[in-house]
């Protein structure tokens, strides 16, 4: 058996850095389109918190919390995913992208729950509290894990979000779980060993394997603020009509994103992944 010399030669602040450097590097190679693109999506974030601001999801403070934590979740993650490609980390991004998605179909979960409840009671008392209790002890992590199986519940959200939605997570399965197309573009062979290269966006042709994925990204979390919007439609004192201008406003630039960077890519005899 041949034995494989790991070459260690980042450390901690080696690695921060050169998070920085590549992040300013990419910024400028992604043009000022692009990054309107990505301030837009946030934008529209914004806005849908703004309007969820006093709105009532039909049930209880508790039931409240339970999608605001969901909806939270979708928001930092696409923070940390635009985050990741930028700084050279497309399979990272992958990770955060797809835990978006069961965000969001955990809280599309609570609320189509609290929509069908027929009684205060079960309002107030099953889905939500099994959620936000979910922390207290290995008995109540186990039965927050039966009522809410990923699996199960992305499939279901396919009827809120569309087959598409599912689709995707499948497609970002594989680079975030632990495969070997999840750690080979950060692998340098080296002779009989490997170093660590930690970054697998740095220059082209790789930055369009990055703009592919943030093209990705936002047309993800474009169908979970569209799905929420959907799910929301009843709740007292919920007026989405700034998120959905947010929306078609971002969802615009996006078509004019991929139609830029598919004739880059053409001019530059790139393939599509």
């Amino acid at each position: 058996m041949t034995t494989t010399e790991i070459q260690e030669i980042f450390n901690l602040k080696d690695v921060r850095e050169s998070d920085e450097g590549i992040f300013k590097i990419h910024q400028a190679q992604l043009g000022a389109q692009t990054v309107a693109l990505l301030n837009s999506l946030s934008s529209a974030y914004r806005a849908f918190l703004k309007d969820l601001d006093g709105a009532n999801f039909y049930g209880s403070e508790r039931d409240n919390d339970a999608v605001i934590a969901c909806i939270f979740g979708c928001h930092y993650d696409k923070d940390m995913g635009m985050l990741a490609v930028l700084r050279g980390h497309k399979t990272d991004a992958a990770f955060y992208t797809r835990r978006a998605m069961e965000y969001a179909s955990f809280g599309a979960h609570i609320l189509k729950a609290l929509t069908n409840a027929k009684s205060n009671e079960e309002k107030t008392n099953r889905i939500s509290e099994l959620y936000l209790n979910g922390i207290n002890s290995k008995t109540a992590f186990e039965k927050y894990r039966s009522e809410f199986p990923i699996m199960v519940l992305l499939r279901d959200s396919s009827i809120v979000f569309g087959k598409w939605f599912y689709d995707q997570y499948e497609e970002l399965s594989r680079e975030a779980h632990a495969s070997y197309e999840s750690i080979m573009l950060k692998l340098e062979k080296i002779g009989l060993g490997y170093n660590l290269a930690y970054h697998e966006i740095k220059e082209v042709p790789r930055i369009y394997k990055g703009i592919e994925r943030l093209l990705q990204l936002v047309e993800v979390h474009l169908c979970i603020l569209r799905g929420f919007l959907h799910l929301l439609k009843d709740a007292k004192r919920f007026d989405g009509a700034k998120t959905l201008q947010s929306i078609e406003s971002t969802d615009y630039l996006l078509g004019l994103e991929k139609q830029r960077w598919a004739a880059v890519k053409e001019a530059n005899g790139i393939r599509s992944r």
